[in-house]
């Protein structure tokens, strides 16, 4: 099989290459969920399985004085690096299915005992030879118990399978099949690379797994972001109608028919006013970013304007503005300018209703 090396030195440098792109990616997002900082490390975690795995590769039965060593050292971090990969991976899994249910520990405590297990076996086998040998001529062979050394993958596979069996009512089909594509798919390269000494299919299989979930990710994103999008349309539906009510629609109009009889003028701005007041309302449903200070001011001058109109200029307004180069959320001004103008109609409502009293009191006295 010695004439595979090559390729297979070009396939888990390839996967290496694939592994630092993702993991360099995630780490820009900067996204501090639980999921990321799980996914950020089993590409770490791969990338020392890789290296690790050069190392039998580009080592194994040369003359080298440093590569005994290098071989030693990679395969002890190929063997004891499994049980810190696959257990990140089944947390990951439990993790994302957190989102939609909660999770039994049990499947992570069963991992986490044969884990233990498993890296007591990496730690014994310079000794023993348990899982792998490496001889005088600098040469890498199976150990008479190697098979052991897959029991822990295997367990994490089967349990991750187990897990998404369980909980599949409370998932979409997309999202069960892309789970359990983490896992077969290294089982697979697993199954091929120890029935076939010499090719290596588990670290290409790891990767192209690691692939499968950088995709969910950012089809997750781009769902929840469409999702986002469509919560924020219904938000400004539901700003804009706060802030078009309808009495104060049909008030408006009902002043504007007055108004062309007795003021035509009058009624042609009170118009113009209205038309820039939904205009504005109505571009909100679309605009999703700050809009400039003067734009909103404007949108709030015409609705002071109508104010002005449904009141018979009752209502007194003073601006006081300092300055206008800054941005806000549309829409967001005219709800405290309308607080205010409610307090001052309940306060004019009051002042009259106290100078009502006291006339009838004088009235009466008189």
């Amino acid at each position: 099989m010695g004439n595979y090396n090559d390729i297979n030195i070009a396939l888990d440098v390839f996967s290496a290459f694939i592994t630092i792109m993702i993991g360099s990616y995630l780490i820009s997002r900067r996204n501090r969920t639980k999921e990321n900082y799980c996914f950020i490390w089993i590409c770490v975690l791969n990338l020392l399985f890789i290296l690790g795995d050069l190392s039998d590769w580009c080592c194994n039965g040369t003359e080298q004085p440093w590569y005994p060593v290098a071989l030693h050292v990679g395969q002890f971090v190929y063997y004891t690096v499994c049980a810190p990969l696959v257990l990140t991976l089944l947390m990951y899994v439990t993790e994302y299915l957190s989102r939609y249910t909660q999770v039994s520990r049990m499947y992570m405590r069963i991992a986490q005992v044969i884990a233990v297990l498993h890296l007591t076996g990496c730690f014994v086998t310079p000794f023993t030879g348990l899982y792998y040998t490496i001889t005088d001529e600098n040469i890498y062979k199976r150990g008479e118990l190697v098979l052991l050394a897959s029991v822990l993958p295997v367990a994490v596979y089967t349990l991750t399978t187990l897990m998404c069996i369980r909980y599949r009512k409370v998932l979409k089909p997309r999202i069960v099949i892309a789970l359990l594509s983490y896992v077969w798919i290294p089982l697979l390269g697993q199954g091929i690379q120890f029935l076939f000494r010499g090719v290596a299919t588990l670290n290409p299989a790891i990767t192209l797994s690691v692939l499968f979930i950088f995709f969910n990710i950012q089809l997750d994103r781009d769902i929840q972001h469409e999702k986002d999008k469509q919560e924020l349309t219904e938000a400004n539906i539901r700003v804009m109608l706060s802030q078009i009510q309808p009495h104060f629609l049909y008030n408006t109009l009902a002043a504007i028919r007055g108004m062309c009889e007795t003021d035509p003028a009058r009624a042609k701005e009170a118009i113009n006013d209205l038309s820039l007041f939904l205009r504005v309302n109505m571009d909100s449903l679309t605009n999703d970013r700050p809009i400039p200070f003067e734009q909103e001011l404007r949108h709030v001058r015409s609705y002071l304007n109508l104010e002005q109109y449904l009141s018979d200029s009752n209502l007194n307004v003073e601006y006081d503005i300092g300055t206008t180069y800054f941005c806000v959320p549309a829409l967001s001004l005219q709800p405290l300018v309308e607080m205010q103008c409610r307090r001052a109609y309940e306060r004019k409502r009051a002042e009259e209703q106290l100078l009502s009293e006291l006339r009838k009191q004088s009235s009466i006295t008189g």
